[in-house]
């Protein structure tokens, strides 16, 4: 199915899940929050928030410096 993920379109499989993405992307649970369609989805309902055609998602990766 179709999503966009920061302004770019992504393919990814039927009935993903916020937690299969985050993982087909390479990210950590840690230091990211995601939103989808601009809702903020904690990170204990990833693993049961399921992905639709078209789904709008912002992911925002925490970075350390200075």
């Amino acid at each position: 199915m179709k999503i966009t993920i920061n302004d770019k379109q992504h393919e990814t499989a039927e009935e993903a899940t916020i937690a299969s993405l985050v993982a087909e992307l390479g990210f950590g649970k840690n230091g990211i929050a995601v939103a989808v369609d601009n809702r903020v989805i904690p990170c204990s309902r990833w693993e049961s928030c399921t992905l639709s055609e078209n789904s709008s998602l912002i992911i925002i990766q925490a970075v350390s410096g200075g």
